[in-house]
């Protein structure tokens, strides 16, 4: 051996032979580093038996006890405890990790703190920090951010998540956004066009559609507004904020049928009244394009288990696209007043009832 380098063979009666501050570089197809050694292995298949503290750059990296340093290569695996960055297109660590995981494929067999980057994310038992990738899984619990396409959680998550898809096995507290969110226990915020929660402990779910089966509002409503004699509409969330699919039929003889969207909350008055403050935006579906959107404010009083009655008074902005349009023909109002050329405000009385699942 001489030099700040040396090259020498793969056996391990060499590897033995080397102290431990010997710069040595390997760059063989198989390197085998001694126990307590801290030297950088370069090769094709690095091996490490114990404790090592330094850079492994290979092919395949494998570390058979604690390692704390780099790892770089095609497939990094730690069977025990890691500390440090990996970085490769497979990661796998089959015990505890700290550290920083890049690669198209993470994989991590008990726990991790630190942070996963990846297009596949896996964590076996319980994970703390970050996951970026497009699908992010950690098995037990988790505690901190995922990011990504689908992000899944086999027992409790805490923290935030980002996704198209947001899976909660057991109980989910603190932010959750996507297109389809699914807790088993809720105690945070939901946003998504389709939320599904088992049990409400506290928080809200908020989307186009949110269904909660125990501690959730669902409801089917027949009534009568200033525009339309006739009005249906479902209502699906919790009482403090739901959100409801319209439609309705008027006499209008160029606009009888119209659709929309609403959203609302139950403030209770005390015995068997609510105060029902709710907003909707509706659109009439045949010749003309105009928009009314309405502010409902009602009282609601439960007549039994299931049934309840509501009235109140609702102010409804129409706005149509173009002077030359036609307003849309009220059922009944008690004033109106012309903006300018396109928009109205119409006041009136609501009232209807209502049957909850």
């Amino acid at each position: 051996m001489c030099g700040a380098f040396v090259f020498c063979s793969a056996q391990d009666d060499s590897i033995r032979s080397v102290k431990q501050s010997s710069p040595l570089v390997y760059t063989f197809v198989y390197n085998k580093i001694s126990e307590s050694s801290n030297i950088p292995l370069v090769g094709i298949i690095n091996k490490t038996t114990d404790s090592h503290t330094g850079l492994e750059i290979g092919l395949l990296n494998h570390c058979g006890n604690d390692f704390r340093g780099v790892q770089i290569g095609f497939g990094n695996a730690i069977a025990n405890n890691f500390t440090g960055s990996q970085i490769g297109f497979l990661n796998a660590t089959g015990n505890d990790e700290q550290g920083l995981n890049v690669g198209f494929l993470n994989a991590v067999g008990n726990t991790m703190k630190g942070c996963q980057i990846g297009f596949i994310n896996a964590i076996g038992n319980e994970f703390e920090g970050v996951q970026l990738g497009f699908v992010n899984a950690v098995g037990n619990k988790a505690k901190g951010l995922q990011v990504g396409f689908l992000n899944s959680n086999g027992n409790k998550f805490h923290g935030a998540e980002f996704g198209f898809v947001n899976l909660i096995g057991n109980k989910f507290t603190g932010f959750q956004t996507g297109f389809y969110n699914k807790v088993h226990k809720l105690s945070g915020f939901q946003l998504g066009f389709l939320n599904r929660v088992d049990t409400l402990e506290k928080g809200i779910p908020f989307g186009f559609l949110s269904f909660v089966k125990k501690g959730g509002y669902q409801s089917i409503n027949v009534g009568v507004t200033e525009m339309f004699p006739v009005n249906i509409s479902y209502k699906t969330g919790i009482e403090k904020l739901y959100t409801s699919i319209n439609v309705a039929y008027g006499d209008d003889s160029n606009n009888h049928f119209a659709a929309g969207f609403g959203v609302g909350t139950f403030v209770p008055l005390g015995g068997k009244f609510a105060f029902n403050p709710e907003f909707t935006s509706m659109h009439p579906l045949l010749q003309s394009w105009q928009q009314l959107y309405s502010l409902k404010l009602n009282v609601n009083y439960r007549i039994a288990d299931h049934f309840s009655a509501y009235a109140g008074l609702s102010v409804t902005w129409n706005h149509i696209n173009s002077p030359a349009d036609d307003w849309l023909i009220p059922f009944w109002s008690v004033y109106t007043t012309d903006i300018n050329q396109q928009n109205r405000i119409l006041t009136g009385i609501n009232a209807g009832l209502s049957y909850r699942f």
